[in-house]
């Protein structure tokens, strides 16, 4: 499924009866470390989105705007669901740039995940 022109989708996993266990594996081109220091040469970045039941828009508009502000280099994996949103992150994030990445995710994050 095509989600965004930002994001590959490069393997789906469907739910069972229940609503659990789909998940997407996406890619997309990433110019920063897991750091957020510049690399040398562009890359591409895989990572996972696991869904409650159907994928969620609010989770693809979030990875969008991490893309753009260039903050999901570190991110491994995402899954929303019931209000709350858990990010994985590369275990080789350095603690000295943990507060920039918490700090985006917290401006980023709020506007995006809220259910009524």
């Amino acid at each position: 499924m095509i989600f965004s022109r930002l994001l590959h989708t490069e393997h789906e996993h469907s739910h069972d009866e229940y609503g659990e266990g789909g998940y997407t594996v996406l890619s997309t081109h990433q110019s920063k470390g897991i750091n957020f220091i510049p690399l040398d040469v562009s890359s591409v970045q895989k990572f996972a989105a696991l869904w409650w039941g159907t994928f969620d828009t609010r989770v693809i508009h979030l990875i969008e705007k991490a893309i753009i502000t260039e903050q999901l280099s570190p991110v491994k994996l995402l899954h929303a669901s019931k209000a709350m949103l858990v990010i994985v992150y590369d275990s080789n994030h350095t603690n000295e740039h943990y507060d920039d990445f918490k700090s985006s995710r917290e401006y980023i994050a709020p506007y995006e995940i809220y259910d009524s």
